[in-house]
């Protein structure tokens, strides 16, 4: 039995989920047992049997049509055997070492639901990945300064406690993501991790950030927490979430 399910979500890019394929593949010195499922999100770039074709031993679901990245998510972990899941973005490599990790922070932190590692760009640069919860107050401070601040919490040498990380690389505890009835569905895209750490920690889970293991995620070199896109990103996708929800239950959500 696997350990940690691995879920990816391919949403048309072929070349980028193969690369982070082929860097899973290539980690031989991890010691956590793996299982692999990407979730192809109907692309019309023959992403489907280009996996099949080059990675036979990955699980790959075919939409007939486009779900939103929770739905998708969701429907790999309803197939999942591991005990943790890592949900990752198509344009996300794992070098070698960080699923180690993260599995190892959640058996050996009882408490914590959710993981996230450090996430540089190509360029190797450390970029955002985890911030507080939204409230009103912060919701205006970030749109007001280009999401400058409040600054993001992911800063340090340790490990900290987060309000919620980035979903482009996320260490998941099983359990506790099917007991919270795993991704809401009514958020298509983005706010979904916020959504589901809000859920988590009133259930008493944490979200913790770790900067001693580390992710690329190619999308965050164009669009890094100071740019005018990433603002207007973040700002979107936190109103979303407190005007779907109201007032954010940050109740349990702190930031070390």
């Amino acid at each position: 039995m696997p350990d940690v399910t691995v879920s990816i979500v391919n949403h048309g890019n072929r070349d980028a989920v193969l690369r982070g394929l082929e860097a899973l593949g290539g980690d031989r010195t991890r010691q956590v047992r793996i299982e692999v499922t990407v979730v192809d999100n109907a692309s019309d770039d023959g992403s489907a049997a280009a996996i099949r074709a080059a990675h036979p031993d990955v699980r790959v679901v075919a939409n007939t049509a486009r779900l939103g990245f929770g739905a998708n998510h969701n429907r790999a972990a309803a197939l999942a055997r591991g005990r943790h899941l890592l949900l990752l973005n198509d344009d996300t490599v794992v070098p070698a070492g960080t699923i180690d990790e993260l599995s190892r922070y959640l058996d050996t932190h009882p408490t914590v639901g959710v993981a996230g590692p450090r996430v540089v760009d190509r360029a190797g640069t450390t970029r955002g990945s985890a911030w507080a919860l939204p409230s009103p107050l912060i919701d205006l401070l970030g749109a007001l300064t280009l999401q400058r601040l409040p600054p993001p919490h992911s800063r340090g040498v340790r490990p900290r406690r987060v309000g919620w990380a980035m979903g482009c690389c996320l260490m998941v505890r099983g359990a506790a993501f099917r007991a919270a009835g795993g991704f809401d569905e009514g958020f298509y895209m983005y706010s979904e991790e916020i959504d589901l750490s809000a859920r988590l920690a009133a259930a008493g889970w944490e979200t913790h950030w770790l900067p001693s293991v580390s992710v690329v995620h190619a999308g965050q070199a164009s669009t890094g927490e100071a740019s005018p896109e990433r603002a207007v990103e973040m700002a979107a996708l936190q109103e979303a979430w407190m005007v779907r929800l109201g007032t954010p239950a940050t109740r349990g959500a702190v930031a070390a």
